[in-house]
Protein backbone atom coordinates (compact mmCIF):
# COMPACT_ATOMS: atom_id res chain seq x y z
CA UNK A 1 0.00 0.00 0.00
CA UNK A 2 1.67 3.40 -0.92
CA UNK A 3 0.85 6.44 1.11
CA UNK A 4 -0.94 9.23 -0.72
CA UNK A 5 -0.23 11.89 2.06
CA UNK A 6 1.21 14.88 0.57
CA UNK A 7 4.68 16.05 2.24
CA UNK A 8 4.30 19.31 3.03
CA UNK A 9 6.14 22.10 0.75
CA UNK A 10 9.13 22.87 1.12
CA UNK A 11 10.02 27.21 1.05
CA UNK A 12 12.20 27.85 -1.78
CA UNK A 13 14.74 29.61 -0.16
CA UNK A 14 15.07 26.40 1.67
CA UNK A 15 15.92 24.03 -1.60
CA UNK A 16 18.40 27.38 -3.37
CA UNK A 17 20.00 29.15 -0.99
CA UNK A 18 20.46 32.95 -2.22
CA UNK A 19 21.69 36.30 -1.84
CA UNK A 20 19.78 39.35 -2.55
CA UNK A 21 21.82 42.47 -4.18
CA UNK A 22 20.19 45.59 -6.21
CA UNK A 23 21.39 46.43 -9.07
CA UNK A 24 22.66 49.56 -9.80
CA UNK A 25 19.45 51.07 -11.74
CA UNK A 26 17.59 49.89 -8.57
CA UNK A 27 15.14 52.26 -7.55
CA UNK A 28 11.77 52.46 -5.33
CA UNK A 29 9.13 54.41 -6.83
CA UNK A 30 5.52 55.60 -5.15
CA UNK A 31 2.78 54.06 -7.79
CA UNK A 32 -1.08 55.22 -7.59
CA UNK A 33 -1.54 53.83 -11.63
CA UNK A 34 -1.22 50.39 -13.15
CA UNK A 35 -2.27 49.19 -16.46
CA UNK A 36 -1.13 45.58 -17.71
CA UNK A 37 -0.63 44.01 -20.98
CA UNK A 38 -1.24 40.37 -21.22
CA UNK A 39 0.21 37.90 -23.75
CA UNK A 40 0.33 34.28 -24.36
CA UNK A 41 3.40 33.44 -21.85
CA UNK A 42 3.80 36.50 -19.39
CA UNK A 43 1.83 39.48 -18.51
CA UNK A 44 3.08 42.87 -18.25
CA UNK A 45 2.22 45.62 -15.60
CA UNK A 46 3.22 49.10 -15.91
CA UNK A 47 2.94 51.26 -12.81
CA UNK A 48 3.06 55.24 -12.84
CA UNK A 49 1.70 57.91 -11.08
CA UNK A 50 -1.40 60.52 -12.11
CA UNK A 51 -0.35 64.08 -12.09
CA UNK A 52 -2.96 67.35 -12.98
CA UNK A 53 -2.61 68.10 -16.01
CA UNK A 54 -2.85 71.39 -17.24
CA UNK A 55 -6.76 72.85 -17.06
CA UNK A 56 -8.90 71.34 -19.37
CA UNK A 57 -6.69 68.65 -20.24
CA UNK A 58 -7.26 66.23 -17.82
CA UNK A 59 -4.79 63.63 -15.80
CA UNK A 60 -1.45 62.97 -17.01
CA UNK A 61 -0.09 59.53 -16.49
CA UNK A 62 3.48 59.49 -15.77
CA UNK A 63 4.86 55.95 -16.18
CA UNK A 64 7.60 54.95 -14.57
CA UNK A 65 8.35 51.01 -15.05
CA UNK A 66 6.86 48.20 -16.15
CA UNK A 67 7.80 45.11 -15.03
CA UNK A 68 7.21 41.31 -17.22
CA UNK A 69 7.15 38.63 -15.82
CA UNK A 70 5.57 34.60 -16.56
CA UNK A 71 2.19 33.61 -15.91
CA UNK A 72 4.00 31.54 -12.85
CA UNK A 73 5.55 34.43 -11.33
CA UNK A 74 2.36 36.51 -12.09
CA UNK A 75 0.36 33.37 -10.27
CA UNK A 76 2.86 33.42 -7.16
CA UNK A 77 2.46 37.28 -6.84
CA UNK A 78 -1.14 37.27 -6.60
CA UNK A 79 -0.98 34.72 -3.81
CA UNK A 80 1.68 36.66 -2.11
CA UNK A 81 -0.10 40.29 -2.28
CA UNK A 82 -3.66 38.36 -1.37
CA UNK A 83 -1.83 37.16 1.80
CA UNK A 84 -0.13 39.90 2.86
CA UNK A 85 -3.65 41.98 2.39
CA UNK A 86 -5.52 39.40 3.78
CA UNK A 87 -2.70 40.21 6.83
CA UNK A 88 -3.77 43.48 6.69
CA UNK A 89 -7.50 43.14 6.82
CA UNK A 90 -7.25 41.00 9.60
CA UNK A 91 -5.36 43.55 11.77
CA UNK A 92 -7.13 47.07 10.31
CA UNK A 93 -10.18 45.97 8.86
CA UNK A 94 -11.19 45.83 4.93
CA UNK A 95 -9.66 47.92 2.51
CA UNK A 96 -12.11 49.58 0.73
CA UNK A 97 -11.75 49.15 -2.70
CA UNK A 98 -13.37 52.65 -4.41
CA UNK A 99 -14.90 52.56 -7.63
CA UNK A 100 -13.31 53.40 -10.63
CA UNK A 101 -14.09 55.87 -13.39
CA UNK A 102 -15.29 53.35 -15.74
CA UNK A 103 -17.52 51.85 -13.39
CA UNK A 104 -16.67 49.01 -10.92
CA UNK A 105 -13.89 46.39 -10.89
CA UNK A 106 -16.30 44.31 -12.53
CA UNK A 107 -15.71 46.37 -15.48
CA UNK A 108 -12.16 45.59 -15.43
CA UNK A 109 -12.63 41.61 -14.89
CA UNK A 110 -14.68 41.79 -18.02
CA UNK A 111 -12.05 43.62 -20.11
CA UNK A 112 -9.59 41.14 -18.74
CA UNK A 113 -11.78 38.17 -19.83
CA UNK A 114 -11.80 39.60 -23.63
CA UNK A 115 -7.82 40.17 -23.82
CA UNK A 116 -7.93 36.33 -23.10
CA UNK A 117 -10.40 34.97 -25.39
CA UNK A 118 -8.68 36.99 -28.17
CA UNK A 119 -5.35 35.92 -27.03
CA UNK A 120 -6.94 31.93 -27.24
CA UNK A 121 -8.80 33.03 -30.43
CA UNK A 122 -5.73 33.99 -32.38
CA UNK A 123 -3.54 30.85 -31.08
CA UNK A 124 -6.30 28.43 -32.47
Amino acid sequence: MTDTKAAAPVPAAALIPYRVEKAPTFKVIHSNFYRYRIGIGDCSIAFGTVTDGAPGTGNIVLEEITVSMSWNQTKLLARTLNKIISIIEAEGGEIVVPKTPQGSVDAETATVTRQVQNILKTNE
